[in-house]
């Protein structure tokens, strides 16, 4: 009903009694102001002001409404006060590489905690980790999250979690038996570059691509298609159907069983790093604590 102006205008002239001097104060004409006050009064149904002594004050029917407006101000006040502290604050800027068969599950859910942060803003980039490391080498990006075992020389590796790792099985591989859990050879496995490199190449040659996005359910449906298994982490199971769960075997062999997904960075000296550092931990750590919540109710 009140505009700020408004509020404004009424608290001054309570204060000087006079609408010749609030006038000048206010910067606006004394007709206008006289104006302003006689349109309010009609709205309200009630007086605002009585004049005694060539002087105005405040009706006892107004005084609650004028000790509103004064605590409204003040409030306006405090809130321009705010925004002008946050712009004054300098933007953290973020940059961060996922490889390409990590990100389905934490990319998502990462990049709305991070956009929650306030003086914050982020650049996420999906891909392979040989383009990864090459990014972190040029300064391109300041974090990479990415398999163990790809740190460039140089730079810091950062445990964030492991993954359980499983079999997954195409109807035709799993009707004819040809998967055996302990002894994997990674070479005649399905792995996801090779999802990619195909996706690439029916792109090419048809309209509609075969699949929609480089993830583990374009892996999944590659797998299917060609008849073979791939390895995958446990936690993609939450984004499987029944169908699909029930041709998910267990890996026995140590060396497949479990991957490392680690954070990646050249160390530097200030806050800002270890500020960055623990909000990644943080975030991804809770992202990974419900997939694997999810993932055990499913079993």
């Amino acid at each position: 009903m009140f505009t700020i102006t408004q509020m404004t205008q009424l608290i001054e002239v309570a204060k000087k009694g006079s609408i010749k001097v609030s006038s000048v104060n206010l910067c606006i004409s004394e007709s206008a102001l006289s104006m302003c006050i006689a349109r309010l009064e009609k709205k309200l149904g009630f007086r605002l002001f009585f004049k005694k002594n060539h002087c105005l004050y405040i009706t006892e029917d107004s005084k609650p409404l004028f000790a509103l407006f004064s605590e409204m101000l003040v409030k306006e006040k405090e809130l321009e006060e705010k925004i002008a502290e946050i712009k004054k604050t300098p933007i953290n800027l973020l940059r961060v590489a996922i490889q390409d068969s990590v990100a389905p599950y934490i990319s998502p859910e990462l990049y709305l905690k991070l956009a929650k942060e306030p003086n914050l803003k982020c650049t996420f980039t999906q891909c392979d980790s040989t383009s990864l490391v090459k990014r972190l080498v040029d300064g391109e990006i300041e974090f990479g999250i990415l398999l163990k075992g790809n740190k460039p020389t140089g730079f810091q590796e950062k445990l964030l979690y492991a993954d359980e790792m499983v079999g997954y099985l195409s109807p035709l591989c799993a009707e004819k038996g040809g998967f055996n859990p302990r002894r994997i050879v990674s070479k005649k496995a399905i792995i996801m570059s090779q999802a990619q490199n195909h996706q690439k190449s029916r792109q090419k040659k048809e309209e509609n691509p075969l699949f929609e996005g480089f993830t583990y359910e374009s892996l999944i449906h590659y797998v299917d298609l060609i008849g073979g298994y791939t390895l995958i982490p446990k936690i993609q199971m939450d984004y499987m159907n029944e169908e699909q769960r029930s041709r998910v075997r267990p890996i026995l062999e140590s060396h497949y069983k479990q991957r490392h997904v680690c954070l990646v960075y050249r160390k530097k000296s200030g806050q800002e790093q270890e500020y960055f550092l623990n909000l990644l931990t943080e975030s991804i750590g809770d992202i990974v604590k419900i997939q694997q919540l999810k993932v055990e109710k499913l079993l």
